[in-house]
């Protein structure tokens, strides 16, 4: 078929030294395309240092001869250009996650307040295991054995992605308004983890909470048009930005309604500011955060979506970028070393 350049996804990261070998052995470039983070990502500890250089010094080899580097957002990318200085920053494109329904274009929508019930949904995975968060944050004096010798390059409390202090904010809430308790109703989709029934019993909103399970793309089409509100979460990185942008997130902005956001600072929050469809709460300020959602209950609230700015995230306009970047490769004579 006279291929002119191979493309990959990473991760699974082995498939970048696959990628490398076939543009070897075939002389032609190859573009990769960084769906998360690699050497860096923070979730669990790697076994020592040495695995940490390790798996720096492949990844930079792969950039190195790489064509082209897409990632998903700029905090990615800012992380990757940080910790390899060498590569040529000219190799990295920003082509984010993206929608395919067409959205309504009305220039405003309203979510009333003073409605009987207000239902609350999130869709998906949080990614968060307490065993894994604990190994992450407890110091190596405290480790046994050989996890004594784990290394952390960036840390990342993923229990900011639970709703562990979006419940916080609820119970305030519903502590300070209990005429409350039996208005708020929280739905999820997805599977539900082992340890939520602990977190809801610590906040008593097991009255409140419902679970819907696994379900069909359109099934979860039609239980997101009966929420009046969708959560959204964020991993909370020290002293730096989240860089992930949930595909979740476009689901919900597909539905045209609010999003109450407990995201930490990063692309999340910048998502929901520019767009016009969030209500950012502080996960850290739990009086602050049940504050606004009391206002928005009692008050309702008048959103104005940015579609510009919306629709630059349609994944027409995305695939058109990714196909630039592929012709301008393409074109390039491979640079790879044999």
């Amino acid at each position: 078929h006279r291929p002119q350049l191979i493309f990959t996804s990473l991760p699974p990261y082995s498939a970048g030294a696959l990628a490398l070998e076939i543009a070897r052995k075939f002389k032609l470039p190859f573009v990769l395309d960084m769906r998360d983070l690699w050497a860096l990502f923070g979730d669990a500890p790697l076994a020592t240092r040495i695995h940490y250089h390790l798996t720096l010094r492949e990844e930079r080899k792969i950039f190195s001869q790489a064509a082209a580097i897409i990632a998903v957002t700029p905090q990615m990318i800012n992380r990757m250009q940080k910790a390899h200085h060498h590569v040529d920053n000219a190799k990295f494109h920003y082509i984010p996650n993206g929608f395919d329904r067409e959205l309504s274009q009305e220039r405003t929508f309203e979510f009333k307040g003073g409605k009987n019930n207000i239902f609350i949904g999130y869709v998906g995975s949080f990614y968060f295991e307490p065993g894994r968060r604990e190994n992450v944050f407890k110091p190596w004096w405290k480790k046994k054995g050989h996890k004594m010798f784990e290394y952390i390059p960036v840390k990342q409390d993923w229990l900011y992605r639970s709703p562990y202090f979006f419940f916080r904010a609820v119970r305030h809430l519903i502590a300070s308004h209990p005429e409350l308790k039996e208005r708020i109703q929280i739905e999820f989709i997805g599977k539900k983890p082992d340890w939520l029934d602990a977190m809801l019993a610590e906040f008593g909103l097991h009255e409140n909470f419902k679970s819907h399970g696994f379900v069909s793309s359109d099934e979860s089409f039609l239980l997101q048009q009966r929420f009046d509100l969708f959560l959204a979460t964020s991993e909370k990185i020290p002293g730096d930005e989240h860089y992930c942008l949930p595909s979740k997130v476009f689901d919900y902005v597909s539905q045209h309604k609010p999003v109450l956001a407990f995201v930490t600072p990063g692309i999340q929050q910048e998502f929901m500011v520019k767009s016009g469809l969030g209500i950012i709460c502080d996960p850290d300020d739990t009086e602050e955060s049940a504050q606004k959602l009391y206002e928005l209950i009692r008050d309702g609230k008048l959103f104005t979506p940015n579609h510009e700015y919306i629709n630059s995230f349609k994944r027409s306009a995305l695939t058109q970028k990714l196909s630039e970047v592929l012709h301008k490769t393409a074109n390039r004579k491979s640079s790879v070393t044999i």
